[in-house]
């Protein structure tokens, strides 16, 4: 089978394998043929195989996998669609309670990876222009793009988003999660999947329209139909069934001369983005990294923009295999950038950006500010299964160098600083505010 070789530190695909569930939008169910079911079996096999051969702990992280087989294979003849199918490997998937073990299939996939046009061939994925997360339980807008359909409708940072269409959130929130209460997610998971999955919804074809009702400034109910735009950021090549991620990036002098660059996604068309970004910003005295909501992508890249900025050699950490292991070792370029590093991160910080982020704050090369990251931070290789399905499965631990875990803990901030509804509805970014503030002091001995 066909697999991506590149190592791929990378959180987003578990949001579009998500994205296929009934609660969101239904996939269109398999005919029920019986001549499917060795293609069943022979999915299931390579599903499990793959685990049992090439999983980095031999212990599996004390789950019995042979008594997995047992509980989930007979199971399998039992399925009527492709669609129960990907949704029983992905509950034996959930049993060994980590990250970057997926079931994805194709078509979901190609939609959400790739804003496939449907008959119309003139049909593109269309935007309202907003983000949001959860909050204390609530839906809470934190961004609106400018000049967005949202923007121009007057919605803002902090408005709560309470209905979409004739739903009401509150009531999506309860779908999503009866839906998904078989895999076990952290209340980090579960507050980063709502999101995703609530935002997916704002979304979808450019011209059609989404009625929203929010709350304001004063919590006084809003109403408004936004038409959606088309979505017009580049998007990264393909690389394998890695397919083609939308880029945004963003590099900007701030105050008092300081750095601002902020990119979206680890792939490899940002690489000189970032490059130039950082030779041009030479001469600040400090450079903010902003990587919340950057769910990883290539992992070799930490280290390579790592070397931009180090000043003596270090290491990022490394990843330990079934047998052996691999460093990420930092080596100082050729006028490396000298001034102080600070990494802006929140719970939508994953893979490649915890590797970045612990890697570069243990070798105090840079102070991480804002919330906990994720805690998603496994290598992982994609092949294509017998039924139209892409499998995303974890090979390697990832350690920082000073062998602390990242997988399920995330990377604790140096200084902590958590959004709330008051200071979004002020306008204020209160850990950016923190990262322009801060006077960090020298670190070396």
């Amino acid at each position: 089978m066909k697999k991506l070789l590149a190592l791929l530190f990378l959180f987003l695909f578990s949001v579009s394998s998500l994205a296929q569930s009934p609660t969101v939008q239904p996939a269109t169910a398999s005919n029920p043929d019986t001549d499917k079911t060795d293609l069943r079996k022979k999915t299931f096999e390579q599903v499990w195989n793959t685990i049992n051969e090439k999983h980095y702990d031999t212990t599996f992280g004390g789950v019995d996998w042979q008594a997995v087989k047992a509980k989930y294979e007979p199971r399998v003849t039992q399925v009527k669609t492709d669609s129960e199918l990907f949704s029983l490997l992905q509950q034996m998937l959930g049993e060994l309670k980590q990250s970057h073990f997926h079931i994805i299939p194709l078509e979901s996939y190609v939609e959400n990876q790739t804003q496939k046009k449907d008959e119309n061939k003139d049909a593109v994925f269309g935007v309202v222009g907003i983000e949001l997360r959860m909050i204390d339980g609530k839906a809470v807008i934190t961004k609106v793009n400018q000049d967005s359909p949202a923007f121009n409708a007057g919605l803002r940072s902090g408005f709560l988003l309470e209905a979409v269409g004739n739903e009401e959130v509150p009531q999506i929130i309860t779908r999503i999660k009866k839906a998904f209460e078989q895999r076990n997610f952290s209340s980090v998971e579960s507050d980063f999947i709502l999101a995703k999955l609530l935002t997916n919804q704002l979304n979808g074809l450019a011209d059609t329209t989404v009625n929203l009702r929010v709350s304001d400034e004063k919590n006084n109910p809003r109403t408004v139909t936004l038409k959606r735009t088309p979505d017009m950021r580049e998007m990264s090549p393909a690389l394998g069934y890695f397919l083609p991620q939308p880029m945004e990036f963003e590099a900007k002098r701030l105050t008092n001369n300081i750095g601002y660059i902020r990119f979206n996604i680890w792939v490899m068309p940002q690489m000189e983005k970032i490059r130039n970004a950082i030779k041009e910003m030479k001469d600040t005295k400090r450079i903010i990294f902003d990587l919340r909501d950057n769910p990883g992508g290539i992992g070799g890249m930490a280290a390579g923009v790592s070397g931009m900025i180090a000043q003596e050699e270090g290491s990022l950490g490394k990843m330990q295999m079934r047998s052996g292991f691999m460093s990420f070792p930092v080596f100082p370029q050729a006028q490396s950038y000298s001034g102080e590093v600070v990494i802006l991160t929140d719970f939508g910080s994953a893979s490649t950006s915890e590797i970045f982020a612990a890697g570069l704050q243990e070798m105090k090369r840079a102070t991480v500010v804002g919330e906990r990251t994720h805690g998603a931070a496994l290598p992982s290789f994609f092949e294509r299964l017998p039924l139209p399905a892409i499998f995303q499965y974890a090979i390697a631990d990832y350690r920082t160098p000073k062998g602390v875990l990242v997988e399920g803990q995330g990377v604790k901030p140096d200084i902590e600083i958590k959004l709330n509804r008051a200071d979004l509805l002020s306008g204020r970014d209160t850990q950016l505010e923190t990262a322009i503030n801060l006077i960090i002091k020298t670190k070396k001995n």
